[in-house]
C-alpha cells in the first residue's frame, strides 16, 4: 500500500460521509416528529365523548391518515438510508482499492476479475453471480480482512435495508397481495417481524412499514459503517508509520 504521504481518502473529490449524516439525522428527527405528533393526536383523542355518529367514522379517517403517514415515515428514511450505505461502500471500497489495499491470499475472491465490485458475490465453487450487495459487500470486506471494523450483523442488515428499499421502490404504499405475501415470508423465515409492523385491512396484510425503533437502530447502523471505514484509515496509518526492518 501507499504510505502515509499517498494516501487518497477520498475517491471522489470532496466526498463528506459526515455532512451527509449530519443532513440525514435532521431530515430523520424531522420526520419521527411528525409521526410523534400526529400519533399523540390520535391516542389522546377520546372518540367515544364525539357525536356517536360521526365517531366511528373519525375514528377510522384518523386511524387511516396515522397508517399511511407511518408508511411514509418509512419509506422517506430508507430512501436516505439505502443511497447512503450504497455510495459510502462504493466510495470507501473503490479508495482501499485505489490506495492498494492487500486482499487475503486464501481467500475465495482474492484475485479474481470482480474482486472489487459490491453487486457480485462469488459462491463457494469460485463462480461470481449476482446475490445482491449486502453479501458482495460483506465478502469483500471479509476478503480484505477489515470486517473486525464493523458490526456482527452487517450483511443481515444491508439485506434487510435494501430489501425493505427495492419493496418500497418497486412497489409503492399498496403493494400487490403477491408482492406483499412474498416479503412477508422472507421477513417471517428470517426472524425480522421485530423491525417492521404491518397495516392490515379486514385482517388480510396492507402497507408495511418499519418500526421507530428500527428507523433509529439503521440511522446507528449507518454512522457505525461510516466509523469502520474511519479505524481501516487509522490502523493502516499506524502501519504505514512504522519503521521497515
Amino acid at each position: 500500500m501507499k504510505n502515509k504521504n499517498q494516501l487518497e481518502e477520498n475517491f471522489l473529490p470532496g466526498y463528506d460521509p459526515d455532512q451527509q449524516l449530519i443532513a440525514i439525522s435532521k431530515v430523520i428527527r424531522q420526520l419521527t416528529l411528525c409521526l410523534k405528533i400526529k400519533e399523540k393526536s390520535f391516542e389522546n383523542t377520546d372518540y367515544t365523548k364525539i357525536n356517536h355518529e360521526y365517531a366511528g367514522d373519525l375514528y377510522a379517517n384518523d386511524s387511516c391518515e396515522l397508517g399511511f403517514l407511518d408508511v411514509a415515515v418509512s419509506h422517506s428514511a430508507i430512501a436516505i438510508y439505502a443511497p447512503f450505505l450504497e455510495g459510502l461502500f462504493k466510495h470507501e471500497i473503490a479508495s482501499l482499492k485505489k490506495n492498494g489495499r492487500p486482499q487475503t491470499p486464501s481467500h475465495i475472491r482474492t484475485g479474481k476479475s470482480r474482486f472489487w465490485e459490491i453487486e457480485w458475490f462469488y459462491n463457494s465453487k469460485g463462480t461470481a453471480v449476482t446475490r445482491g450487495k449486502a453479501k458482495g459487500v460483506a465478502q469483500i470486506l471479509d476478503a480484505l480482512n477489515i470486517f473486525n471494523h464493523f458490526p456482527e450483523n452487517t450483511e443481515e442488515m444491508l439485506e434487510i435495508i435494501f430489501l425493505y428499499r427495492n419493496y418500497t421502490l418497486h412497489n409503492g404504499f399498496e403493494a400487490e397481495t403477491e408482492e406483499k405475501t412474498k416479503i412477508n415470508s422472507k421477513i417471517q423465515s428470517n426472524n425480522w417481524s421485530n423491525y417492521f409492523i404491518w397495516a392490515t385491512t379486514d385482517g388480510e396484510l396492507w402497507m408495511l412499514s418499519m418500526k421507530k425503533e428500527f428507523i433509529t437502530k439503521c440511522f446507528d447502523f449507518c454512522r457505525s459503517i461510516k466509523e469502520g471505514f474511519d479505524k481501516e484509515k487509522r490502523g493502516y496509518i499506524r502501519i504505514s508509520q512504522r519503521p521497515k526492518p
